[in-house]
């Protein structure tokens, strides 16, 4: 398994490198801040712009929820066309859905001509025909929540967690962004503290030439300083390999206007500056804080007002359909001594479910579904407060770290001077220069890892606390 994730990192690397060379976008050597390479990310990465057009998506199936209760106009015609009757008659009307009451108005116009059967005089109109408007509302079944704003509600609700996965990317991508932009940073910086140790070996070379010339130095210190060179070149080597894999890595981030990556060049004049320490809320607040903006919570709530919505439709199926309809009709012109000019009617619609499994089943899975969303909500909780209280600590202990290796390192750096000066003056084996040296290096490698920990752990902690460091692109 371990060779198959090496072969996939190289592979991954490879890639990149391909994909880098042929597109030729490297960025100008100019200080690069964490907030440039996430506002680079949120605009240009291809993970947001999917999930914008998923979000896109959601929008365009709520509105296609509320055509539902879009105004409609209808119309009906019908006519004998053999036997003892001739007549024919034609309706149109507009007709609205409303939102409460399962109710819906329509208003109309209806003309018939010839003779009818008995049992279809409601057809028949006067010459000019008839006006007509009319009501309908449901008054047990449908009147609370029906197929349609269920529907609508589900739709509500999905555009909801859409955009909490939108947000859910972008604090993902900006955590990534920010791990791979304090890494790079640290990589950089490691370059040059090797650097910086390699070029102390170079610069004695000629000094110490001319020393052994004279006499004046034995010929093991030029050779032990030609050793030093090739151990520091190798060291060197490594941490520039490090960096070259943290600048690809980088780029998955950082692109330019064309949202074409970027690779940065191991020049680049980045550096760290010093921790401040953040201003984190006290404990209980900032749990608070992070469980009021935790996106999964979010998510389970708005499946959970979805459930709820099921549960009212399962109450709604449980009970007798009795829908009201009255109308108001008038006729136009010629009267007609059989009808009456105007009419106003009634129409009651009874229906009772005699079984009842389809609104018990529903009920029943709904709240077993609304009862497991609870306690992943309550798990949830729980796990934010570990991860606060494990990240809180990291941060104490990491700025701790960087402050000792930072008083670390003026001692280091003083004890090398020191060592420097004695041996300058016999009083001193090249041994312990170069130990001073290295020392020197490995306190401030040792300083950029606390640097890097801390800052990694912060961004952890803005991760929880759903914490965005540049303002999000509108939508």
């Amino acid at each position: 398994m371990k060779n198959k994730k090496n072969n996939s990192y190289l592979f991954l690397i490879l890639t990149i490198s391909i994909v880098l060379k042929f597109s030729n976008s490297f960025a100008i050597d100019e200080v690069i801040s964490v907030n440039d390479v996430i506002s680079s990310t949120f605009k240009h990465h291809p993970l947001i712009l999917s999930q914008i057009k998923q979000f896109n998506q959601a929008e365009s199936t709520l509105t296609q929820s509320l055509g539902a209760f879009d105004l409609n106009l209808k119309s009906t015609a019908e006519g004998y066309t053999e036997g003892y009757y001739d007549g024919q008659a034609f309706s149109a009307f507009l007709e609205k859905p409303l939102y409460y009451m399962n109710s819906k108005v329509y208003s109309g116009y209806r003309r018939s001509r010839g003779d009818f059967p008995t049992y279809s005089e409601e057809l028949l109109t006067q010459n000019q025909g008839e006006v007509f408007a009319g009501v309908m509302v449901s008054l047990l079944r449908n009147r609370g929540i029906d197929a349609q704003r269920f529907r609508k509600i589900l739709a509500e609700q999905d555009l909801v967690q859409s955009k909490l996965q939108l947000n859910e990317q972008y604090i993902e991508l900006q955590t990534m962004a920010g791990d791979a932009y304090f890494k790079w940073l640290t990589s950089l910086e490691k370059v040059r503290v090797q650097k910086e140790l390699l070029s102390l070996a170079e610069s004695r070379v000629q000094n110490f030439a001319t020393r052994i010339r004279k006499g004046d130095l034995a010929k093991i210190y030029g050779l032990e300083n030609e050793q030093y060179i090739l151990k520091r070149k190798y060291e060197l080597n490594a941490q520039e390999r490090n960096l070259y894999v943290s600048s690809l890595y980088l780029s998955l981030f950082l692109r330019d206007e064309n949202g074409a990556p970027i690779i940065l060049k191991p020049t680049n004049p980045s550096k760290i500056t010093d921790i401040k320490k953040a201003k984190v809320k006290k404990q209980k607040d900032l749990l608070t804080v992070v469980n009021q903006q935790d996106l999964m919570i979010k998510t389970l709530q708005s499946q959970r007002a979805q459930t709820q919505a099921n549960r009212k439709m399962g109450f709604n199926d449980l009970l007798p359909r009795l829908d009201v309809k009255y109308e108001i009709s008038q006729d136009r012109g010629v009267p007609d001594p059989t009808l009456d000019p105007l009419e106003q009617k009634v129409y009651l619609n009874l229906e009772i479910p005699i079984e009842r499994r389809l609104g018990t089943g529903r009920l029943q899975a709904a709240k077993a579904k609304q009862e497991a969303i609870d306690f992943k909500i309550d798990f949830k909780k729980e796990k934010n407060q570990t991860e606060v209280l494990a990240l809180l600590n990291n941060l104490k202990i990491y700025k701790t770290n960087f402050d000792l290796t930072k008083k670390e390192i003026d001692l280091a750096q003083k004890l090398r001077e020191a060592e420097l000066v004695k041996f300058n003056k016999g009083a001193s084996d090249f041994i312990l220069v170069n130990f001073r040296e290295e020392s020197l290096a490995e306190s401030k490698i040792k300083n950029l890892n606390a640097y890097l920990d801390y800052n990694l752990n912060f961004i952890q902690l803005q991760r929880l606390a759903v914490d965005f460091m540049v303002p999000l692109p509108k939508l």
